[in-house]
């Protein structure tokens, strides 16, 4: 009987180990089918920004869902969900004739709570220069959940029990003259919340450089969503 009971108990244990991890899976749905639509502001300019799920494909031994960015310039994630998070793991754009196979980004970690930390690699490009090359810089930055509950309306609605997680990374960009060096820092904010069963529904990307720099200007974009549907 109580080796029964064991293996009951480890059983049970497994079982709200799985239901657990697809409770918080839900904030990043990744099932063939979704459409996202999103309202953005980017300085001066807005417009609409859409991203579609496919059906999974295999990117070398492992099932991946692609997450296409839709526009005049497509872009593929392919992402996988794990007992640890989420993670991209492949892109393709345009040019590439086949997916990019990279190292495992972690997009969103398990357990979603208050103080999960993990690292994740920007790039510039919300920066502006009409002398020097400021974007494509990778960054490494600290994400961390902020907040698991809270409450957050776009044009797509009030969203309930969303998780707020904030990105904070550092760097600097040359902006030296001929054979002169000179470095500018640059401070990288992102704010993103996150809803159950949605996924992301809400994104501040800020990008600073000091406000004195006369050459090189900050960017932010921010997001809403519009809509989503799923077939």
């Amino acid at each position: 009987m109580r080796r029964q009971g064991i293996v009951l108990g480890c059983v049970s244990f497994a079982i709200f180990v799985v239901g657990c991890a697809k409770r918080q899976s839900s904030y990043f749905p990744i099932k063939a089918g979704l459409t996202w639509s999103y309202q953005y502001v980017r300085g001066g300019n807005s417009g609409t920004l859409k991203f579609h799920t496919l059906d999974q494909r295999e990117i070398g031994s492992t099932m991946a869902t692609p997450l296409v960015e839709e526009g005049t310039t497509t872009f593929t994630q392919f992402v996988v969900s794990r007992d640890s998070g989420i993670y991209e793991i492949a892109y393709q754009s345009m040019s590439d004739p086949e997916p990019q196979v990279m190292l495992p980004q972690c997009v969103l970690k398990f357990p979603l709570k208050v103080g999960t930390t993990w690292n994740y690699y920007e790039v510039t490009y919300l920066l502006s220069s009409a002398l020097y090359k400021v974007n494509n810089k990778p960054v490494l930055c600290k994400a961390s959940a902020q907040s698991v509950s809270e409450t957050v309306t776009t044009p797509a609605g009030t969203f309930y029990n969303c998780v707020r997680v904030v990105k904070r990374g550092k760097t600097s960009i040359n902006v030296g003259m001929f054979y002169m060096t000179q470095t500018l820092p640059v401070d990288i904010e992102e704010s993103e919340w996150y809803a159950p069963d949605i996924g992301l529904v809400k994104a501040i990307y800020k990008q600073t450089v000091p406000t004195n720099s006369q050459s090189v200007y900050s960017g932010e974009l921010d997001e809403q969503l519009e809509s989503f549907n799923q077939k």
